[in-house]
């Protein structure tokens, strides 16, 4: 079996089987690289929400493309948000000298944003062709290699928050249902402080159902980091089922080569595949997970879905160039590939995994050696040896003939995937 066959179909097989277990609505959307679930901490209680959490949470889930590293996501779900209702939508009739000003500005510096993301972008697959054994996510390159990327991208954010605040401050002084919607998102804004550069900031954070404490201690019987009182067991072998992407994102919006490695290493700070030629045709592999649960999280009260579900059906209120669904090359918010396509509607989370893998003695040997060579190895979306996200190393690795066997004892669960609903529901096509 061709290593990319194998790699892309193991994690398919996991994604079906992990949806499989779950009982709440919505559709299935891998994350990466491993991320810990400890929001707030012990004292989690005493605060609201954290940074971490808001960056988690606060992004547009999309179809994974070729280049799954990126895994089919963008951040700033709040100020897509936040541009439908000051840039998109007329809050006063046209020809406004003013309001086309401002709504000019806005946009040329929309543009050079996306315009920096998309040097960002092509610098990365330039940067990925040229480190073919790279794993590195789009993410992590920002922090590192693409840091110059990382910081022009920052600087325009920040200048189109000038813009659309300017804007913002005209809108409200229009009557009407855009004011009102945006005089909601407004207040309903939580400050929270940015770590990059400890200023407080004004957010549109998300509201988390269950706080990871709390989580911690109901799985547990209030002792954590000892054994989950439930662990959900899951195999996946050579003939188990994949994960149709099609079916959530339309017909040929997803492409398995080059899909998310299974098994990656991380040494000296960055990902590297690992070779699975010595794997055998045959495998089998069980999954035993402590606590597996879908925790439901949504948009605060700056989000006002009913506003949205109006402006999707009304497209002569958008100005020139948007509209609220795919249309004749303009700029559209909603259904497959718009610009605020799917919202997370739950964390899928995870305690204390442990992976069992029988495949063939030489990859079973080969994964030993990487596990005593490199800081860290991980098995889709979880991390053993060196840390997910900060956490200190408490894994086990054992291994004998064709299998082996990887286990976490973190006293925090890892973010295994989120579940995701279109924000808006998709036209019908009309039938012909």
């Amino acid at each position: 079996m061709p290593q990319n066959d194998f790699s892309s179909n193991l994690y398919l097989q996991y994604m079906e089987a992990i949806q499989n277990f779950i009982k709440q609505p919505g559709d299935l959307q891998v994350t990466a690289p491993p991320t810990a679930w400890d929001w707030g901490g012990a004292s989690a209680g005493l605060h609201g929400a954290t940074w971490d959490e808001y960056v988690a949470l606060n992004r547009v889930l999309s179809a994974p493309n070729s280049d799954t590293r990126r895994w089919g996501s963008s951040d700033g779900f709040d100020a897509i948000y936040h541009a439908l209702i000051t840039t998109a939508l007329k809050p006063v009739s046209e020809n406004d000298p003013e309001y086309e000003k401002l709504q000019a500005q806005a946009n040329e510096d929309l543009e050079a944003l996306q315009s920096a993301i998309t040097g960002a972008s092509t610098d990365f697959d330039n940067y990925l062709q040229a480190n073919p054994k790279s794993s590195v996510t789009y993410q992590a390159w920002l922090e590192g290699d693409g840091a110059a990327h990382k910081a022009e991208i920052d600087g325009v954010k920040a200048t189109c928050a000038t813009s659309r605040q300017n804007l913002s401050d005209f809108v409200l002084s229009k009557d009407g249902p855009i004011k009102d919607a945006l005089a909601k998102y407004t207040a309903g804004l939580t400050e929270i402080v940015d770590p990059t550069t400890q200023q407080k900031t004004k957010v549109g954070a998300w509201s988390v159902s269950k706080r990871a404490i709390d989580y911690v201690n109901e799985i547990t019987n209030k002792e954590p980091g000892a054994p989950a009182k439930d662990v959900t067991k899951i195999s996946i072998k050579k003939d188990s089922a994949t994960y149709d992407f099609d079916r959530v994102w339309g017909e040929g919006s997803f492409k398995t080569e080059g899909f998310l490695d299974f098994f990656t290493a991380k040494a000296n700070g960055s990902y590297e595949k690992i070779d699975t030629s010595g794997a055998a045709s045959d495998y089998a592999i069980d999954i035993e997970l402590g606590g597996f649960q879908a925790i439901p999280v949504s948009p605060g009260q700056w989000f006002d879905p009913g506003f949205l579900n109006t402006a999707a059906t009304e497209p002569d209120n958008y100005n020139e160039n948007f509209s609220p669904f795919e249309k004749d090359g303009a700029r559209y918010f909603f259904g497959p590939g718009g610009s605020l396509e799917r919202q997370i509607t739950a964390i899928v989370v995870a305690y204390q995994p442990s992976i069992t893998v029988k495949v063939s003695e030489q990859f079973s040997t080969t994964m030993s050696q990487t596990w005593h060579a490199a800081g860290q190895i991980d098995i889709g979306p979880f991390s053993f040896g060196g840390s997910a996200e900060g956490q200190k190393s408490a894994s086990t690795f054992t291994s004998s003939g064709d299998s082996f066997t990887v286990a976490n004892k973190e006293p925090w669960p890892v973010i295994i995937g989120f579940l995701t609903e279109f924000v808006v529901k998709p036209q019908k096509k009309s039938a012909t």
